[in-house]
């Protein structure tokens, strides 16, 4: 006998076989977390090409990552070996101001990013120390140092600052020499050299009332201030969220957005996303890079057009390949509408989980028997 299955069994077995559910695994009171990815940003007037102009008394580079700042240069002239240095205080608090210091040396190829933590390359520490409090545009004595090693590339990162809390650094002038006591010129060539901003620490913050637990909840707002402390000006791209889903593991194919409910024409709306899933116990702390993880990217992309800038706006469904279950999920939103001074605000997160196929062939296996059961 041919068994056919009426239109509407056939229509909701495909429903059930599809690869998304229409259930948000994420739900209030799971364990979520803030992140931020990015860690440092300079001001376009206080680059850090001014701690390298040859210049002492001219310009400083400020930095809003606080401690744990520094650069990366790539002198013009390349294959040389530094002994010694000097640095000059800038004109602002004295407590911004570097405490310690450490260089490094590489000649691998410049990777790292403007802005990112400077560890694309393999550096060699050439030195460290400590330096000296000093008031506001004075410079140091000539600190030497043993080192017989060529470089083409140098970081200098200032672990911590004179004044030990505060969220800014900065610094007038670091110069470095290849002789032992500081004469001749500086091995820069202002103009010619790449230098880049970097940062070890992450700079996530959040108002008490729009943290991230807002995304598990219809009608909430996550902001992030993507600075330390009240300070302005790192920008709010880089910035998202660690949530562990108290269902358990789940292999998740789609998601949706929505837009925050501030600022008229989505200036802290992101523009790109990515989303990482993990089986790893999560020991990431709040505001961290969210990295002491084993992260496996799921997917990543554009959310121009797909993501309205209109307040409250839901984005279609974003939908992507994946086969693997995660305990855990990290989303990131790399890029914002506004520029990097814009603070970073996002509604709520929902996730969509892929049934497992048993579970949808057995669901539509009922479905069938239903319509063929109609049907005789």
């Amino acid at each position: 006998m041919k068994i056919i299955a009426p239109p509407l069994a056939l229509g909701l077995l495909a429903m059930t076989a599809s690869s998304h559910a229409a259930t948000n695994i994420l739900q209030e009171g799971d364990f979520i977390i803030a992140i931020q990815t990015r860690g440092s940003r300079a001001p376009a007037g206080e680059p850090p090409a001014s701690a390298v102009d040859n210049i002492p008394t001219t310009g400083k580079y400020l930095n809003f990552g606080g401690s744990g700042s520094g650069f990366i240069i790539q002198p013009a002239n390349a294959n040389t070996v530094v002994q010694s240095f000097t640095w000059s205080s800038a004109n602002d608090t004295p407590g911004r101001n570097p405490s310690t210091y450490e260089i490094y040396g590489t000649n691998s190829t410049i990777v790292s990013a403007n802005g990112s933590r400077g560890l694309g390359e393999s550096w060699n520490l050439i030195t460290s120390g400590a330096l000296a409090d000093m008031p506001i545009n004075t410079t140091s004595g000539v600190i030497s140092f043993a080192n017989g090693d060529a470089y083409n590339a140098y970081k200098v990162v200032f672990p911590t600052l004179q004044g030990g809390t505060s969220n800014l650094f900065q610094i007038g002038e670091f110069s470095l020499y290849e002789s032992p006591d500081g004469t001749g010129s500086t091995i820069y060539t202002p103009g010619s050299d790449t230098i880049l901003a970097i940062g070890t620490q992450a700079v996530s913050s959040y108002p008490a009332a729009e943290g991230p637990a807002n995304v598990l909840v219809e009608g909430g707002k996550y902001l992030n201030f993507a600075r330390r402390g009240t300070n302005p000006g790192i920008g709010g791209g880089g910035t998202g969220v660690i949530v562990t889903p108290d269902v358990g593991p789940t292999i998740v194919g789609s998601m949706i957005l929505t837009a925050g409910n501030d600022t008229v024409g989505g200036g802290r709306t992101p523009t790109s996303y990515a989303i990482y899933g993990t089986n790893d116990a999560i020991t990431s702390p709040e505001h961290s890079f969210g990295d002491l993880e084993n992260w496996t990217l799921i997917s990543e992309g554009s959310l121009v057009g797909i993501l309205a800038h209109a307040n409250n706006a839901e984005s279609s469904l974003i939908e992507f390949a994946n086969s693997e279950a995660y305990s855990s999920y990290k989303i990131v939103f790399p890029t914002i509408v506004g520029a990097d001074g814009s603070l970073f605000e996002l509604g709520r997160i929902q996730l969509f989980q892929i049934p497992e196929p048993g579970v949808a062939l057995l669901s539509g296996m009922a479905l069938l028997g239903l319509g063929i059961r109609r049907r005789r």
